[in-house]
């Protein structure tokens, strides 16, 4: 990396301050030290410490299922991908009807999926993700309808003749 070097001028009683503000640091371990010297030729190096920066939790994207999906398959993917800034791996959870079903590690920009039996109803479900400093990112809850029961109908009601251009109405 570069070398930045930093005055410090702001006293307060015996301590200096410095605040440094860069919105270009990107997530990482960086390392400083201080160096002072006085007007008297006196000076002091400090040991080398390290500054860990995080920007954000992982980034969910969800690809299947469709949110409001409805479907007689009980039998569902639930496709997603996380992009996180510091770590290749991180902890993925499935939440169905918010309770925890699953959880797995997904490696970063790879296409990962649950795989979950459904009973037949409606069902939210949404994904969270943890990464190893703890940072967590929740996707959208979204809801889907598992319905395997065919339609019934009554044929003892339905006529049996009907004329050309007659609407019938059954329920």
């Amino acid at each position: 990396g570069s070398m930045q070097n930093y005055s410090l001028t702001n006293k307060a009683g015996d301590q200096y301050n410095r605040t440094i503000t860069n919105n270009s640091f990107v997530s990482g371990a960086y390392q400083w030290r201080v160096h002072a010297n006085d007007s008297a030729g006196n000076s002091n190096t400090s040991s080398w410490l390290t500054l860990s920066i995080l920007r954000g939790a992982p980034e969910i994207t969800i690809y299947n299922p469709g949110n409001n999906l409805n479907t007689n398959n009980n039998s569902l993917v639930f496709n997603y991908s996380i992009i996180d800034d510091a770590y290749t791996a991180v902890n993925c959870t499935l939440f169905l009807n918010n309770e925890r079903n699953q959880s797995q590690m997904a490696t970063n920009a790879t296409m990962e999926e649950f795989t979950q039996n459904l009973s037949e109803g409606i069902h939210a479900w949404d994904i969270s993700c943890t990464d190893s400093d703890a940072l967590t990112e929740n996707s959208t809850e979204r809801t889907l309808t598992i319905d395997t029961t065919a339609p019934t109908f009554d044929t003892e009601t339905m006529l049996t003749q009907i004329e050309m251009g007659d609407n019938q109405s059954y329920s």
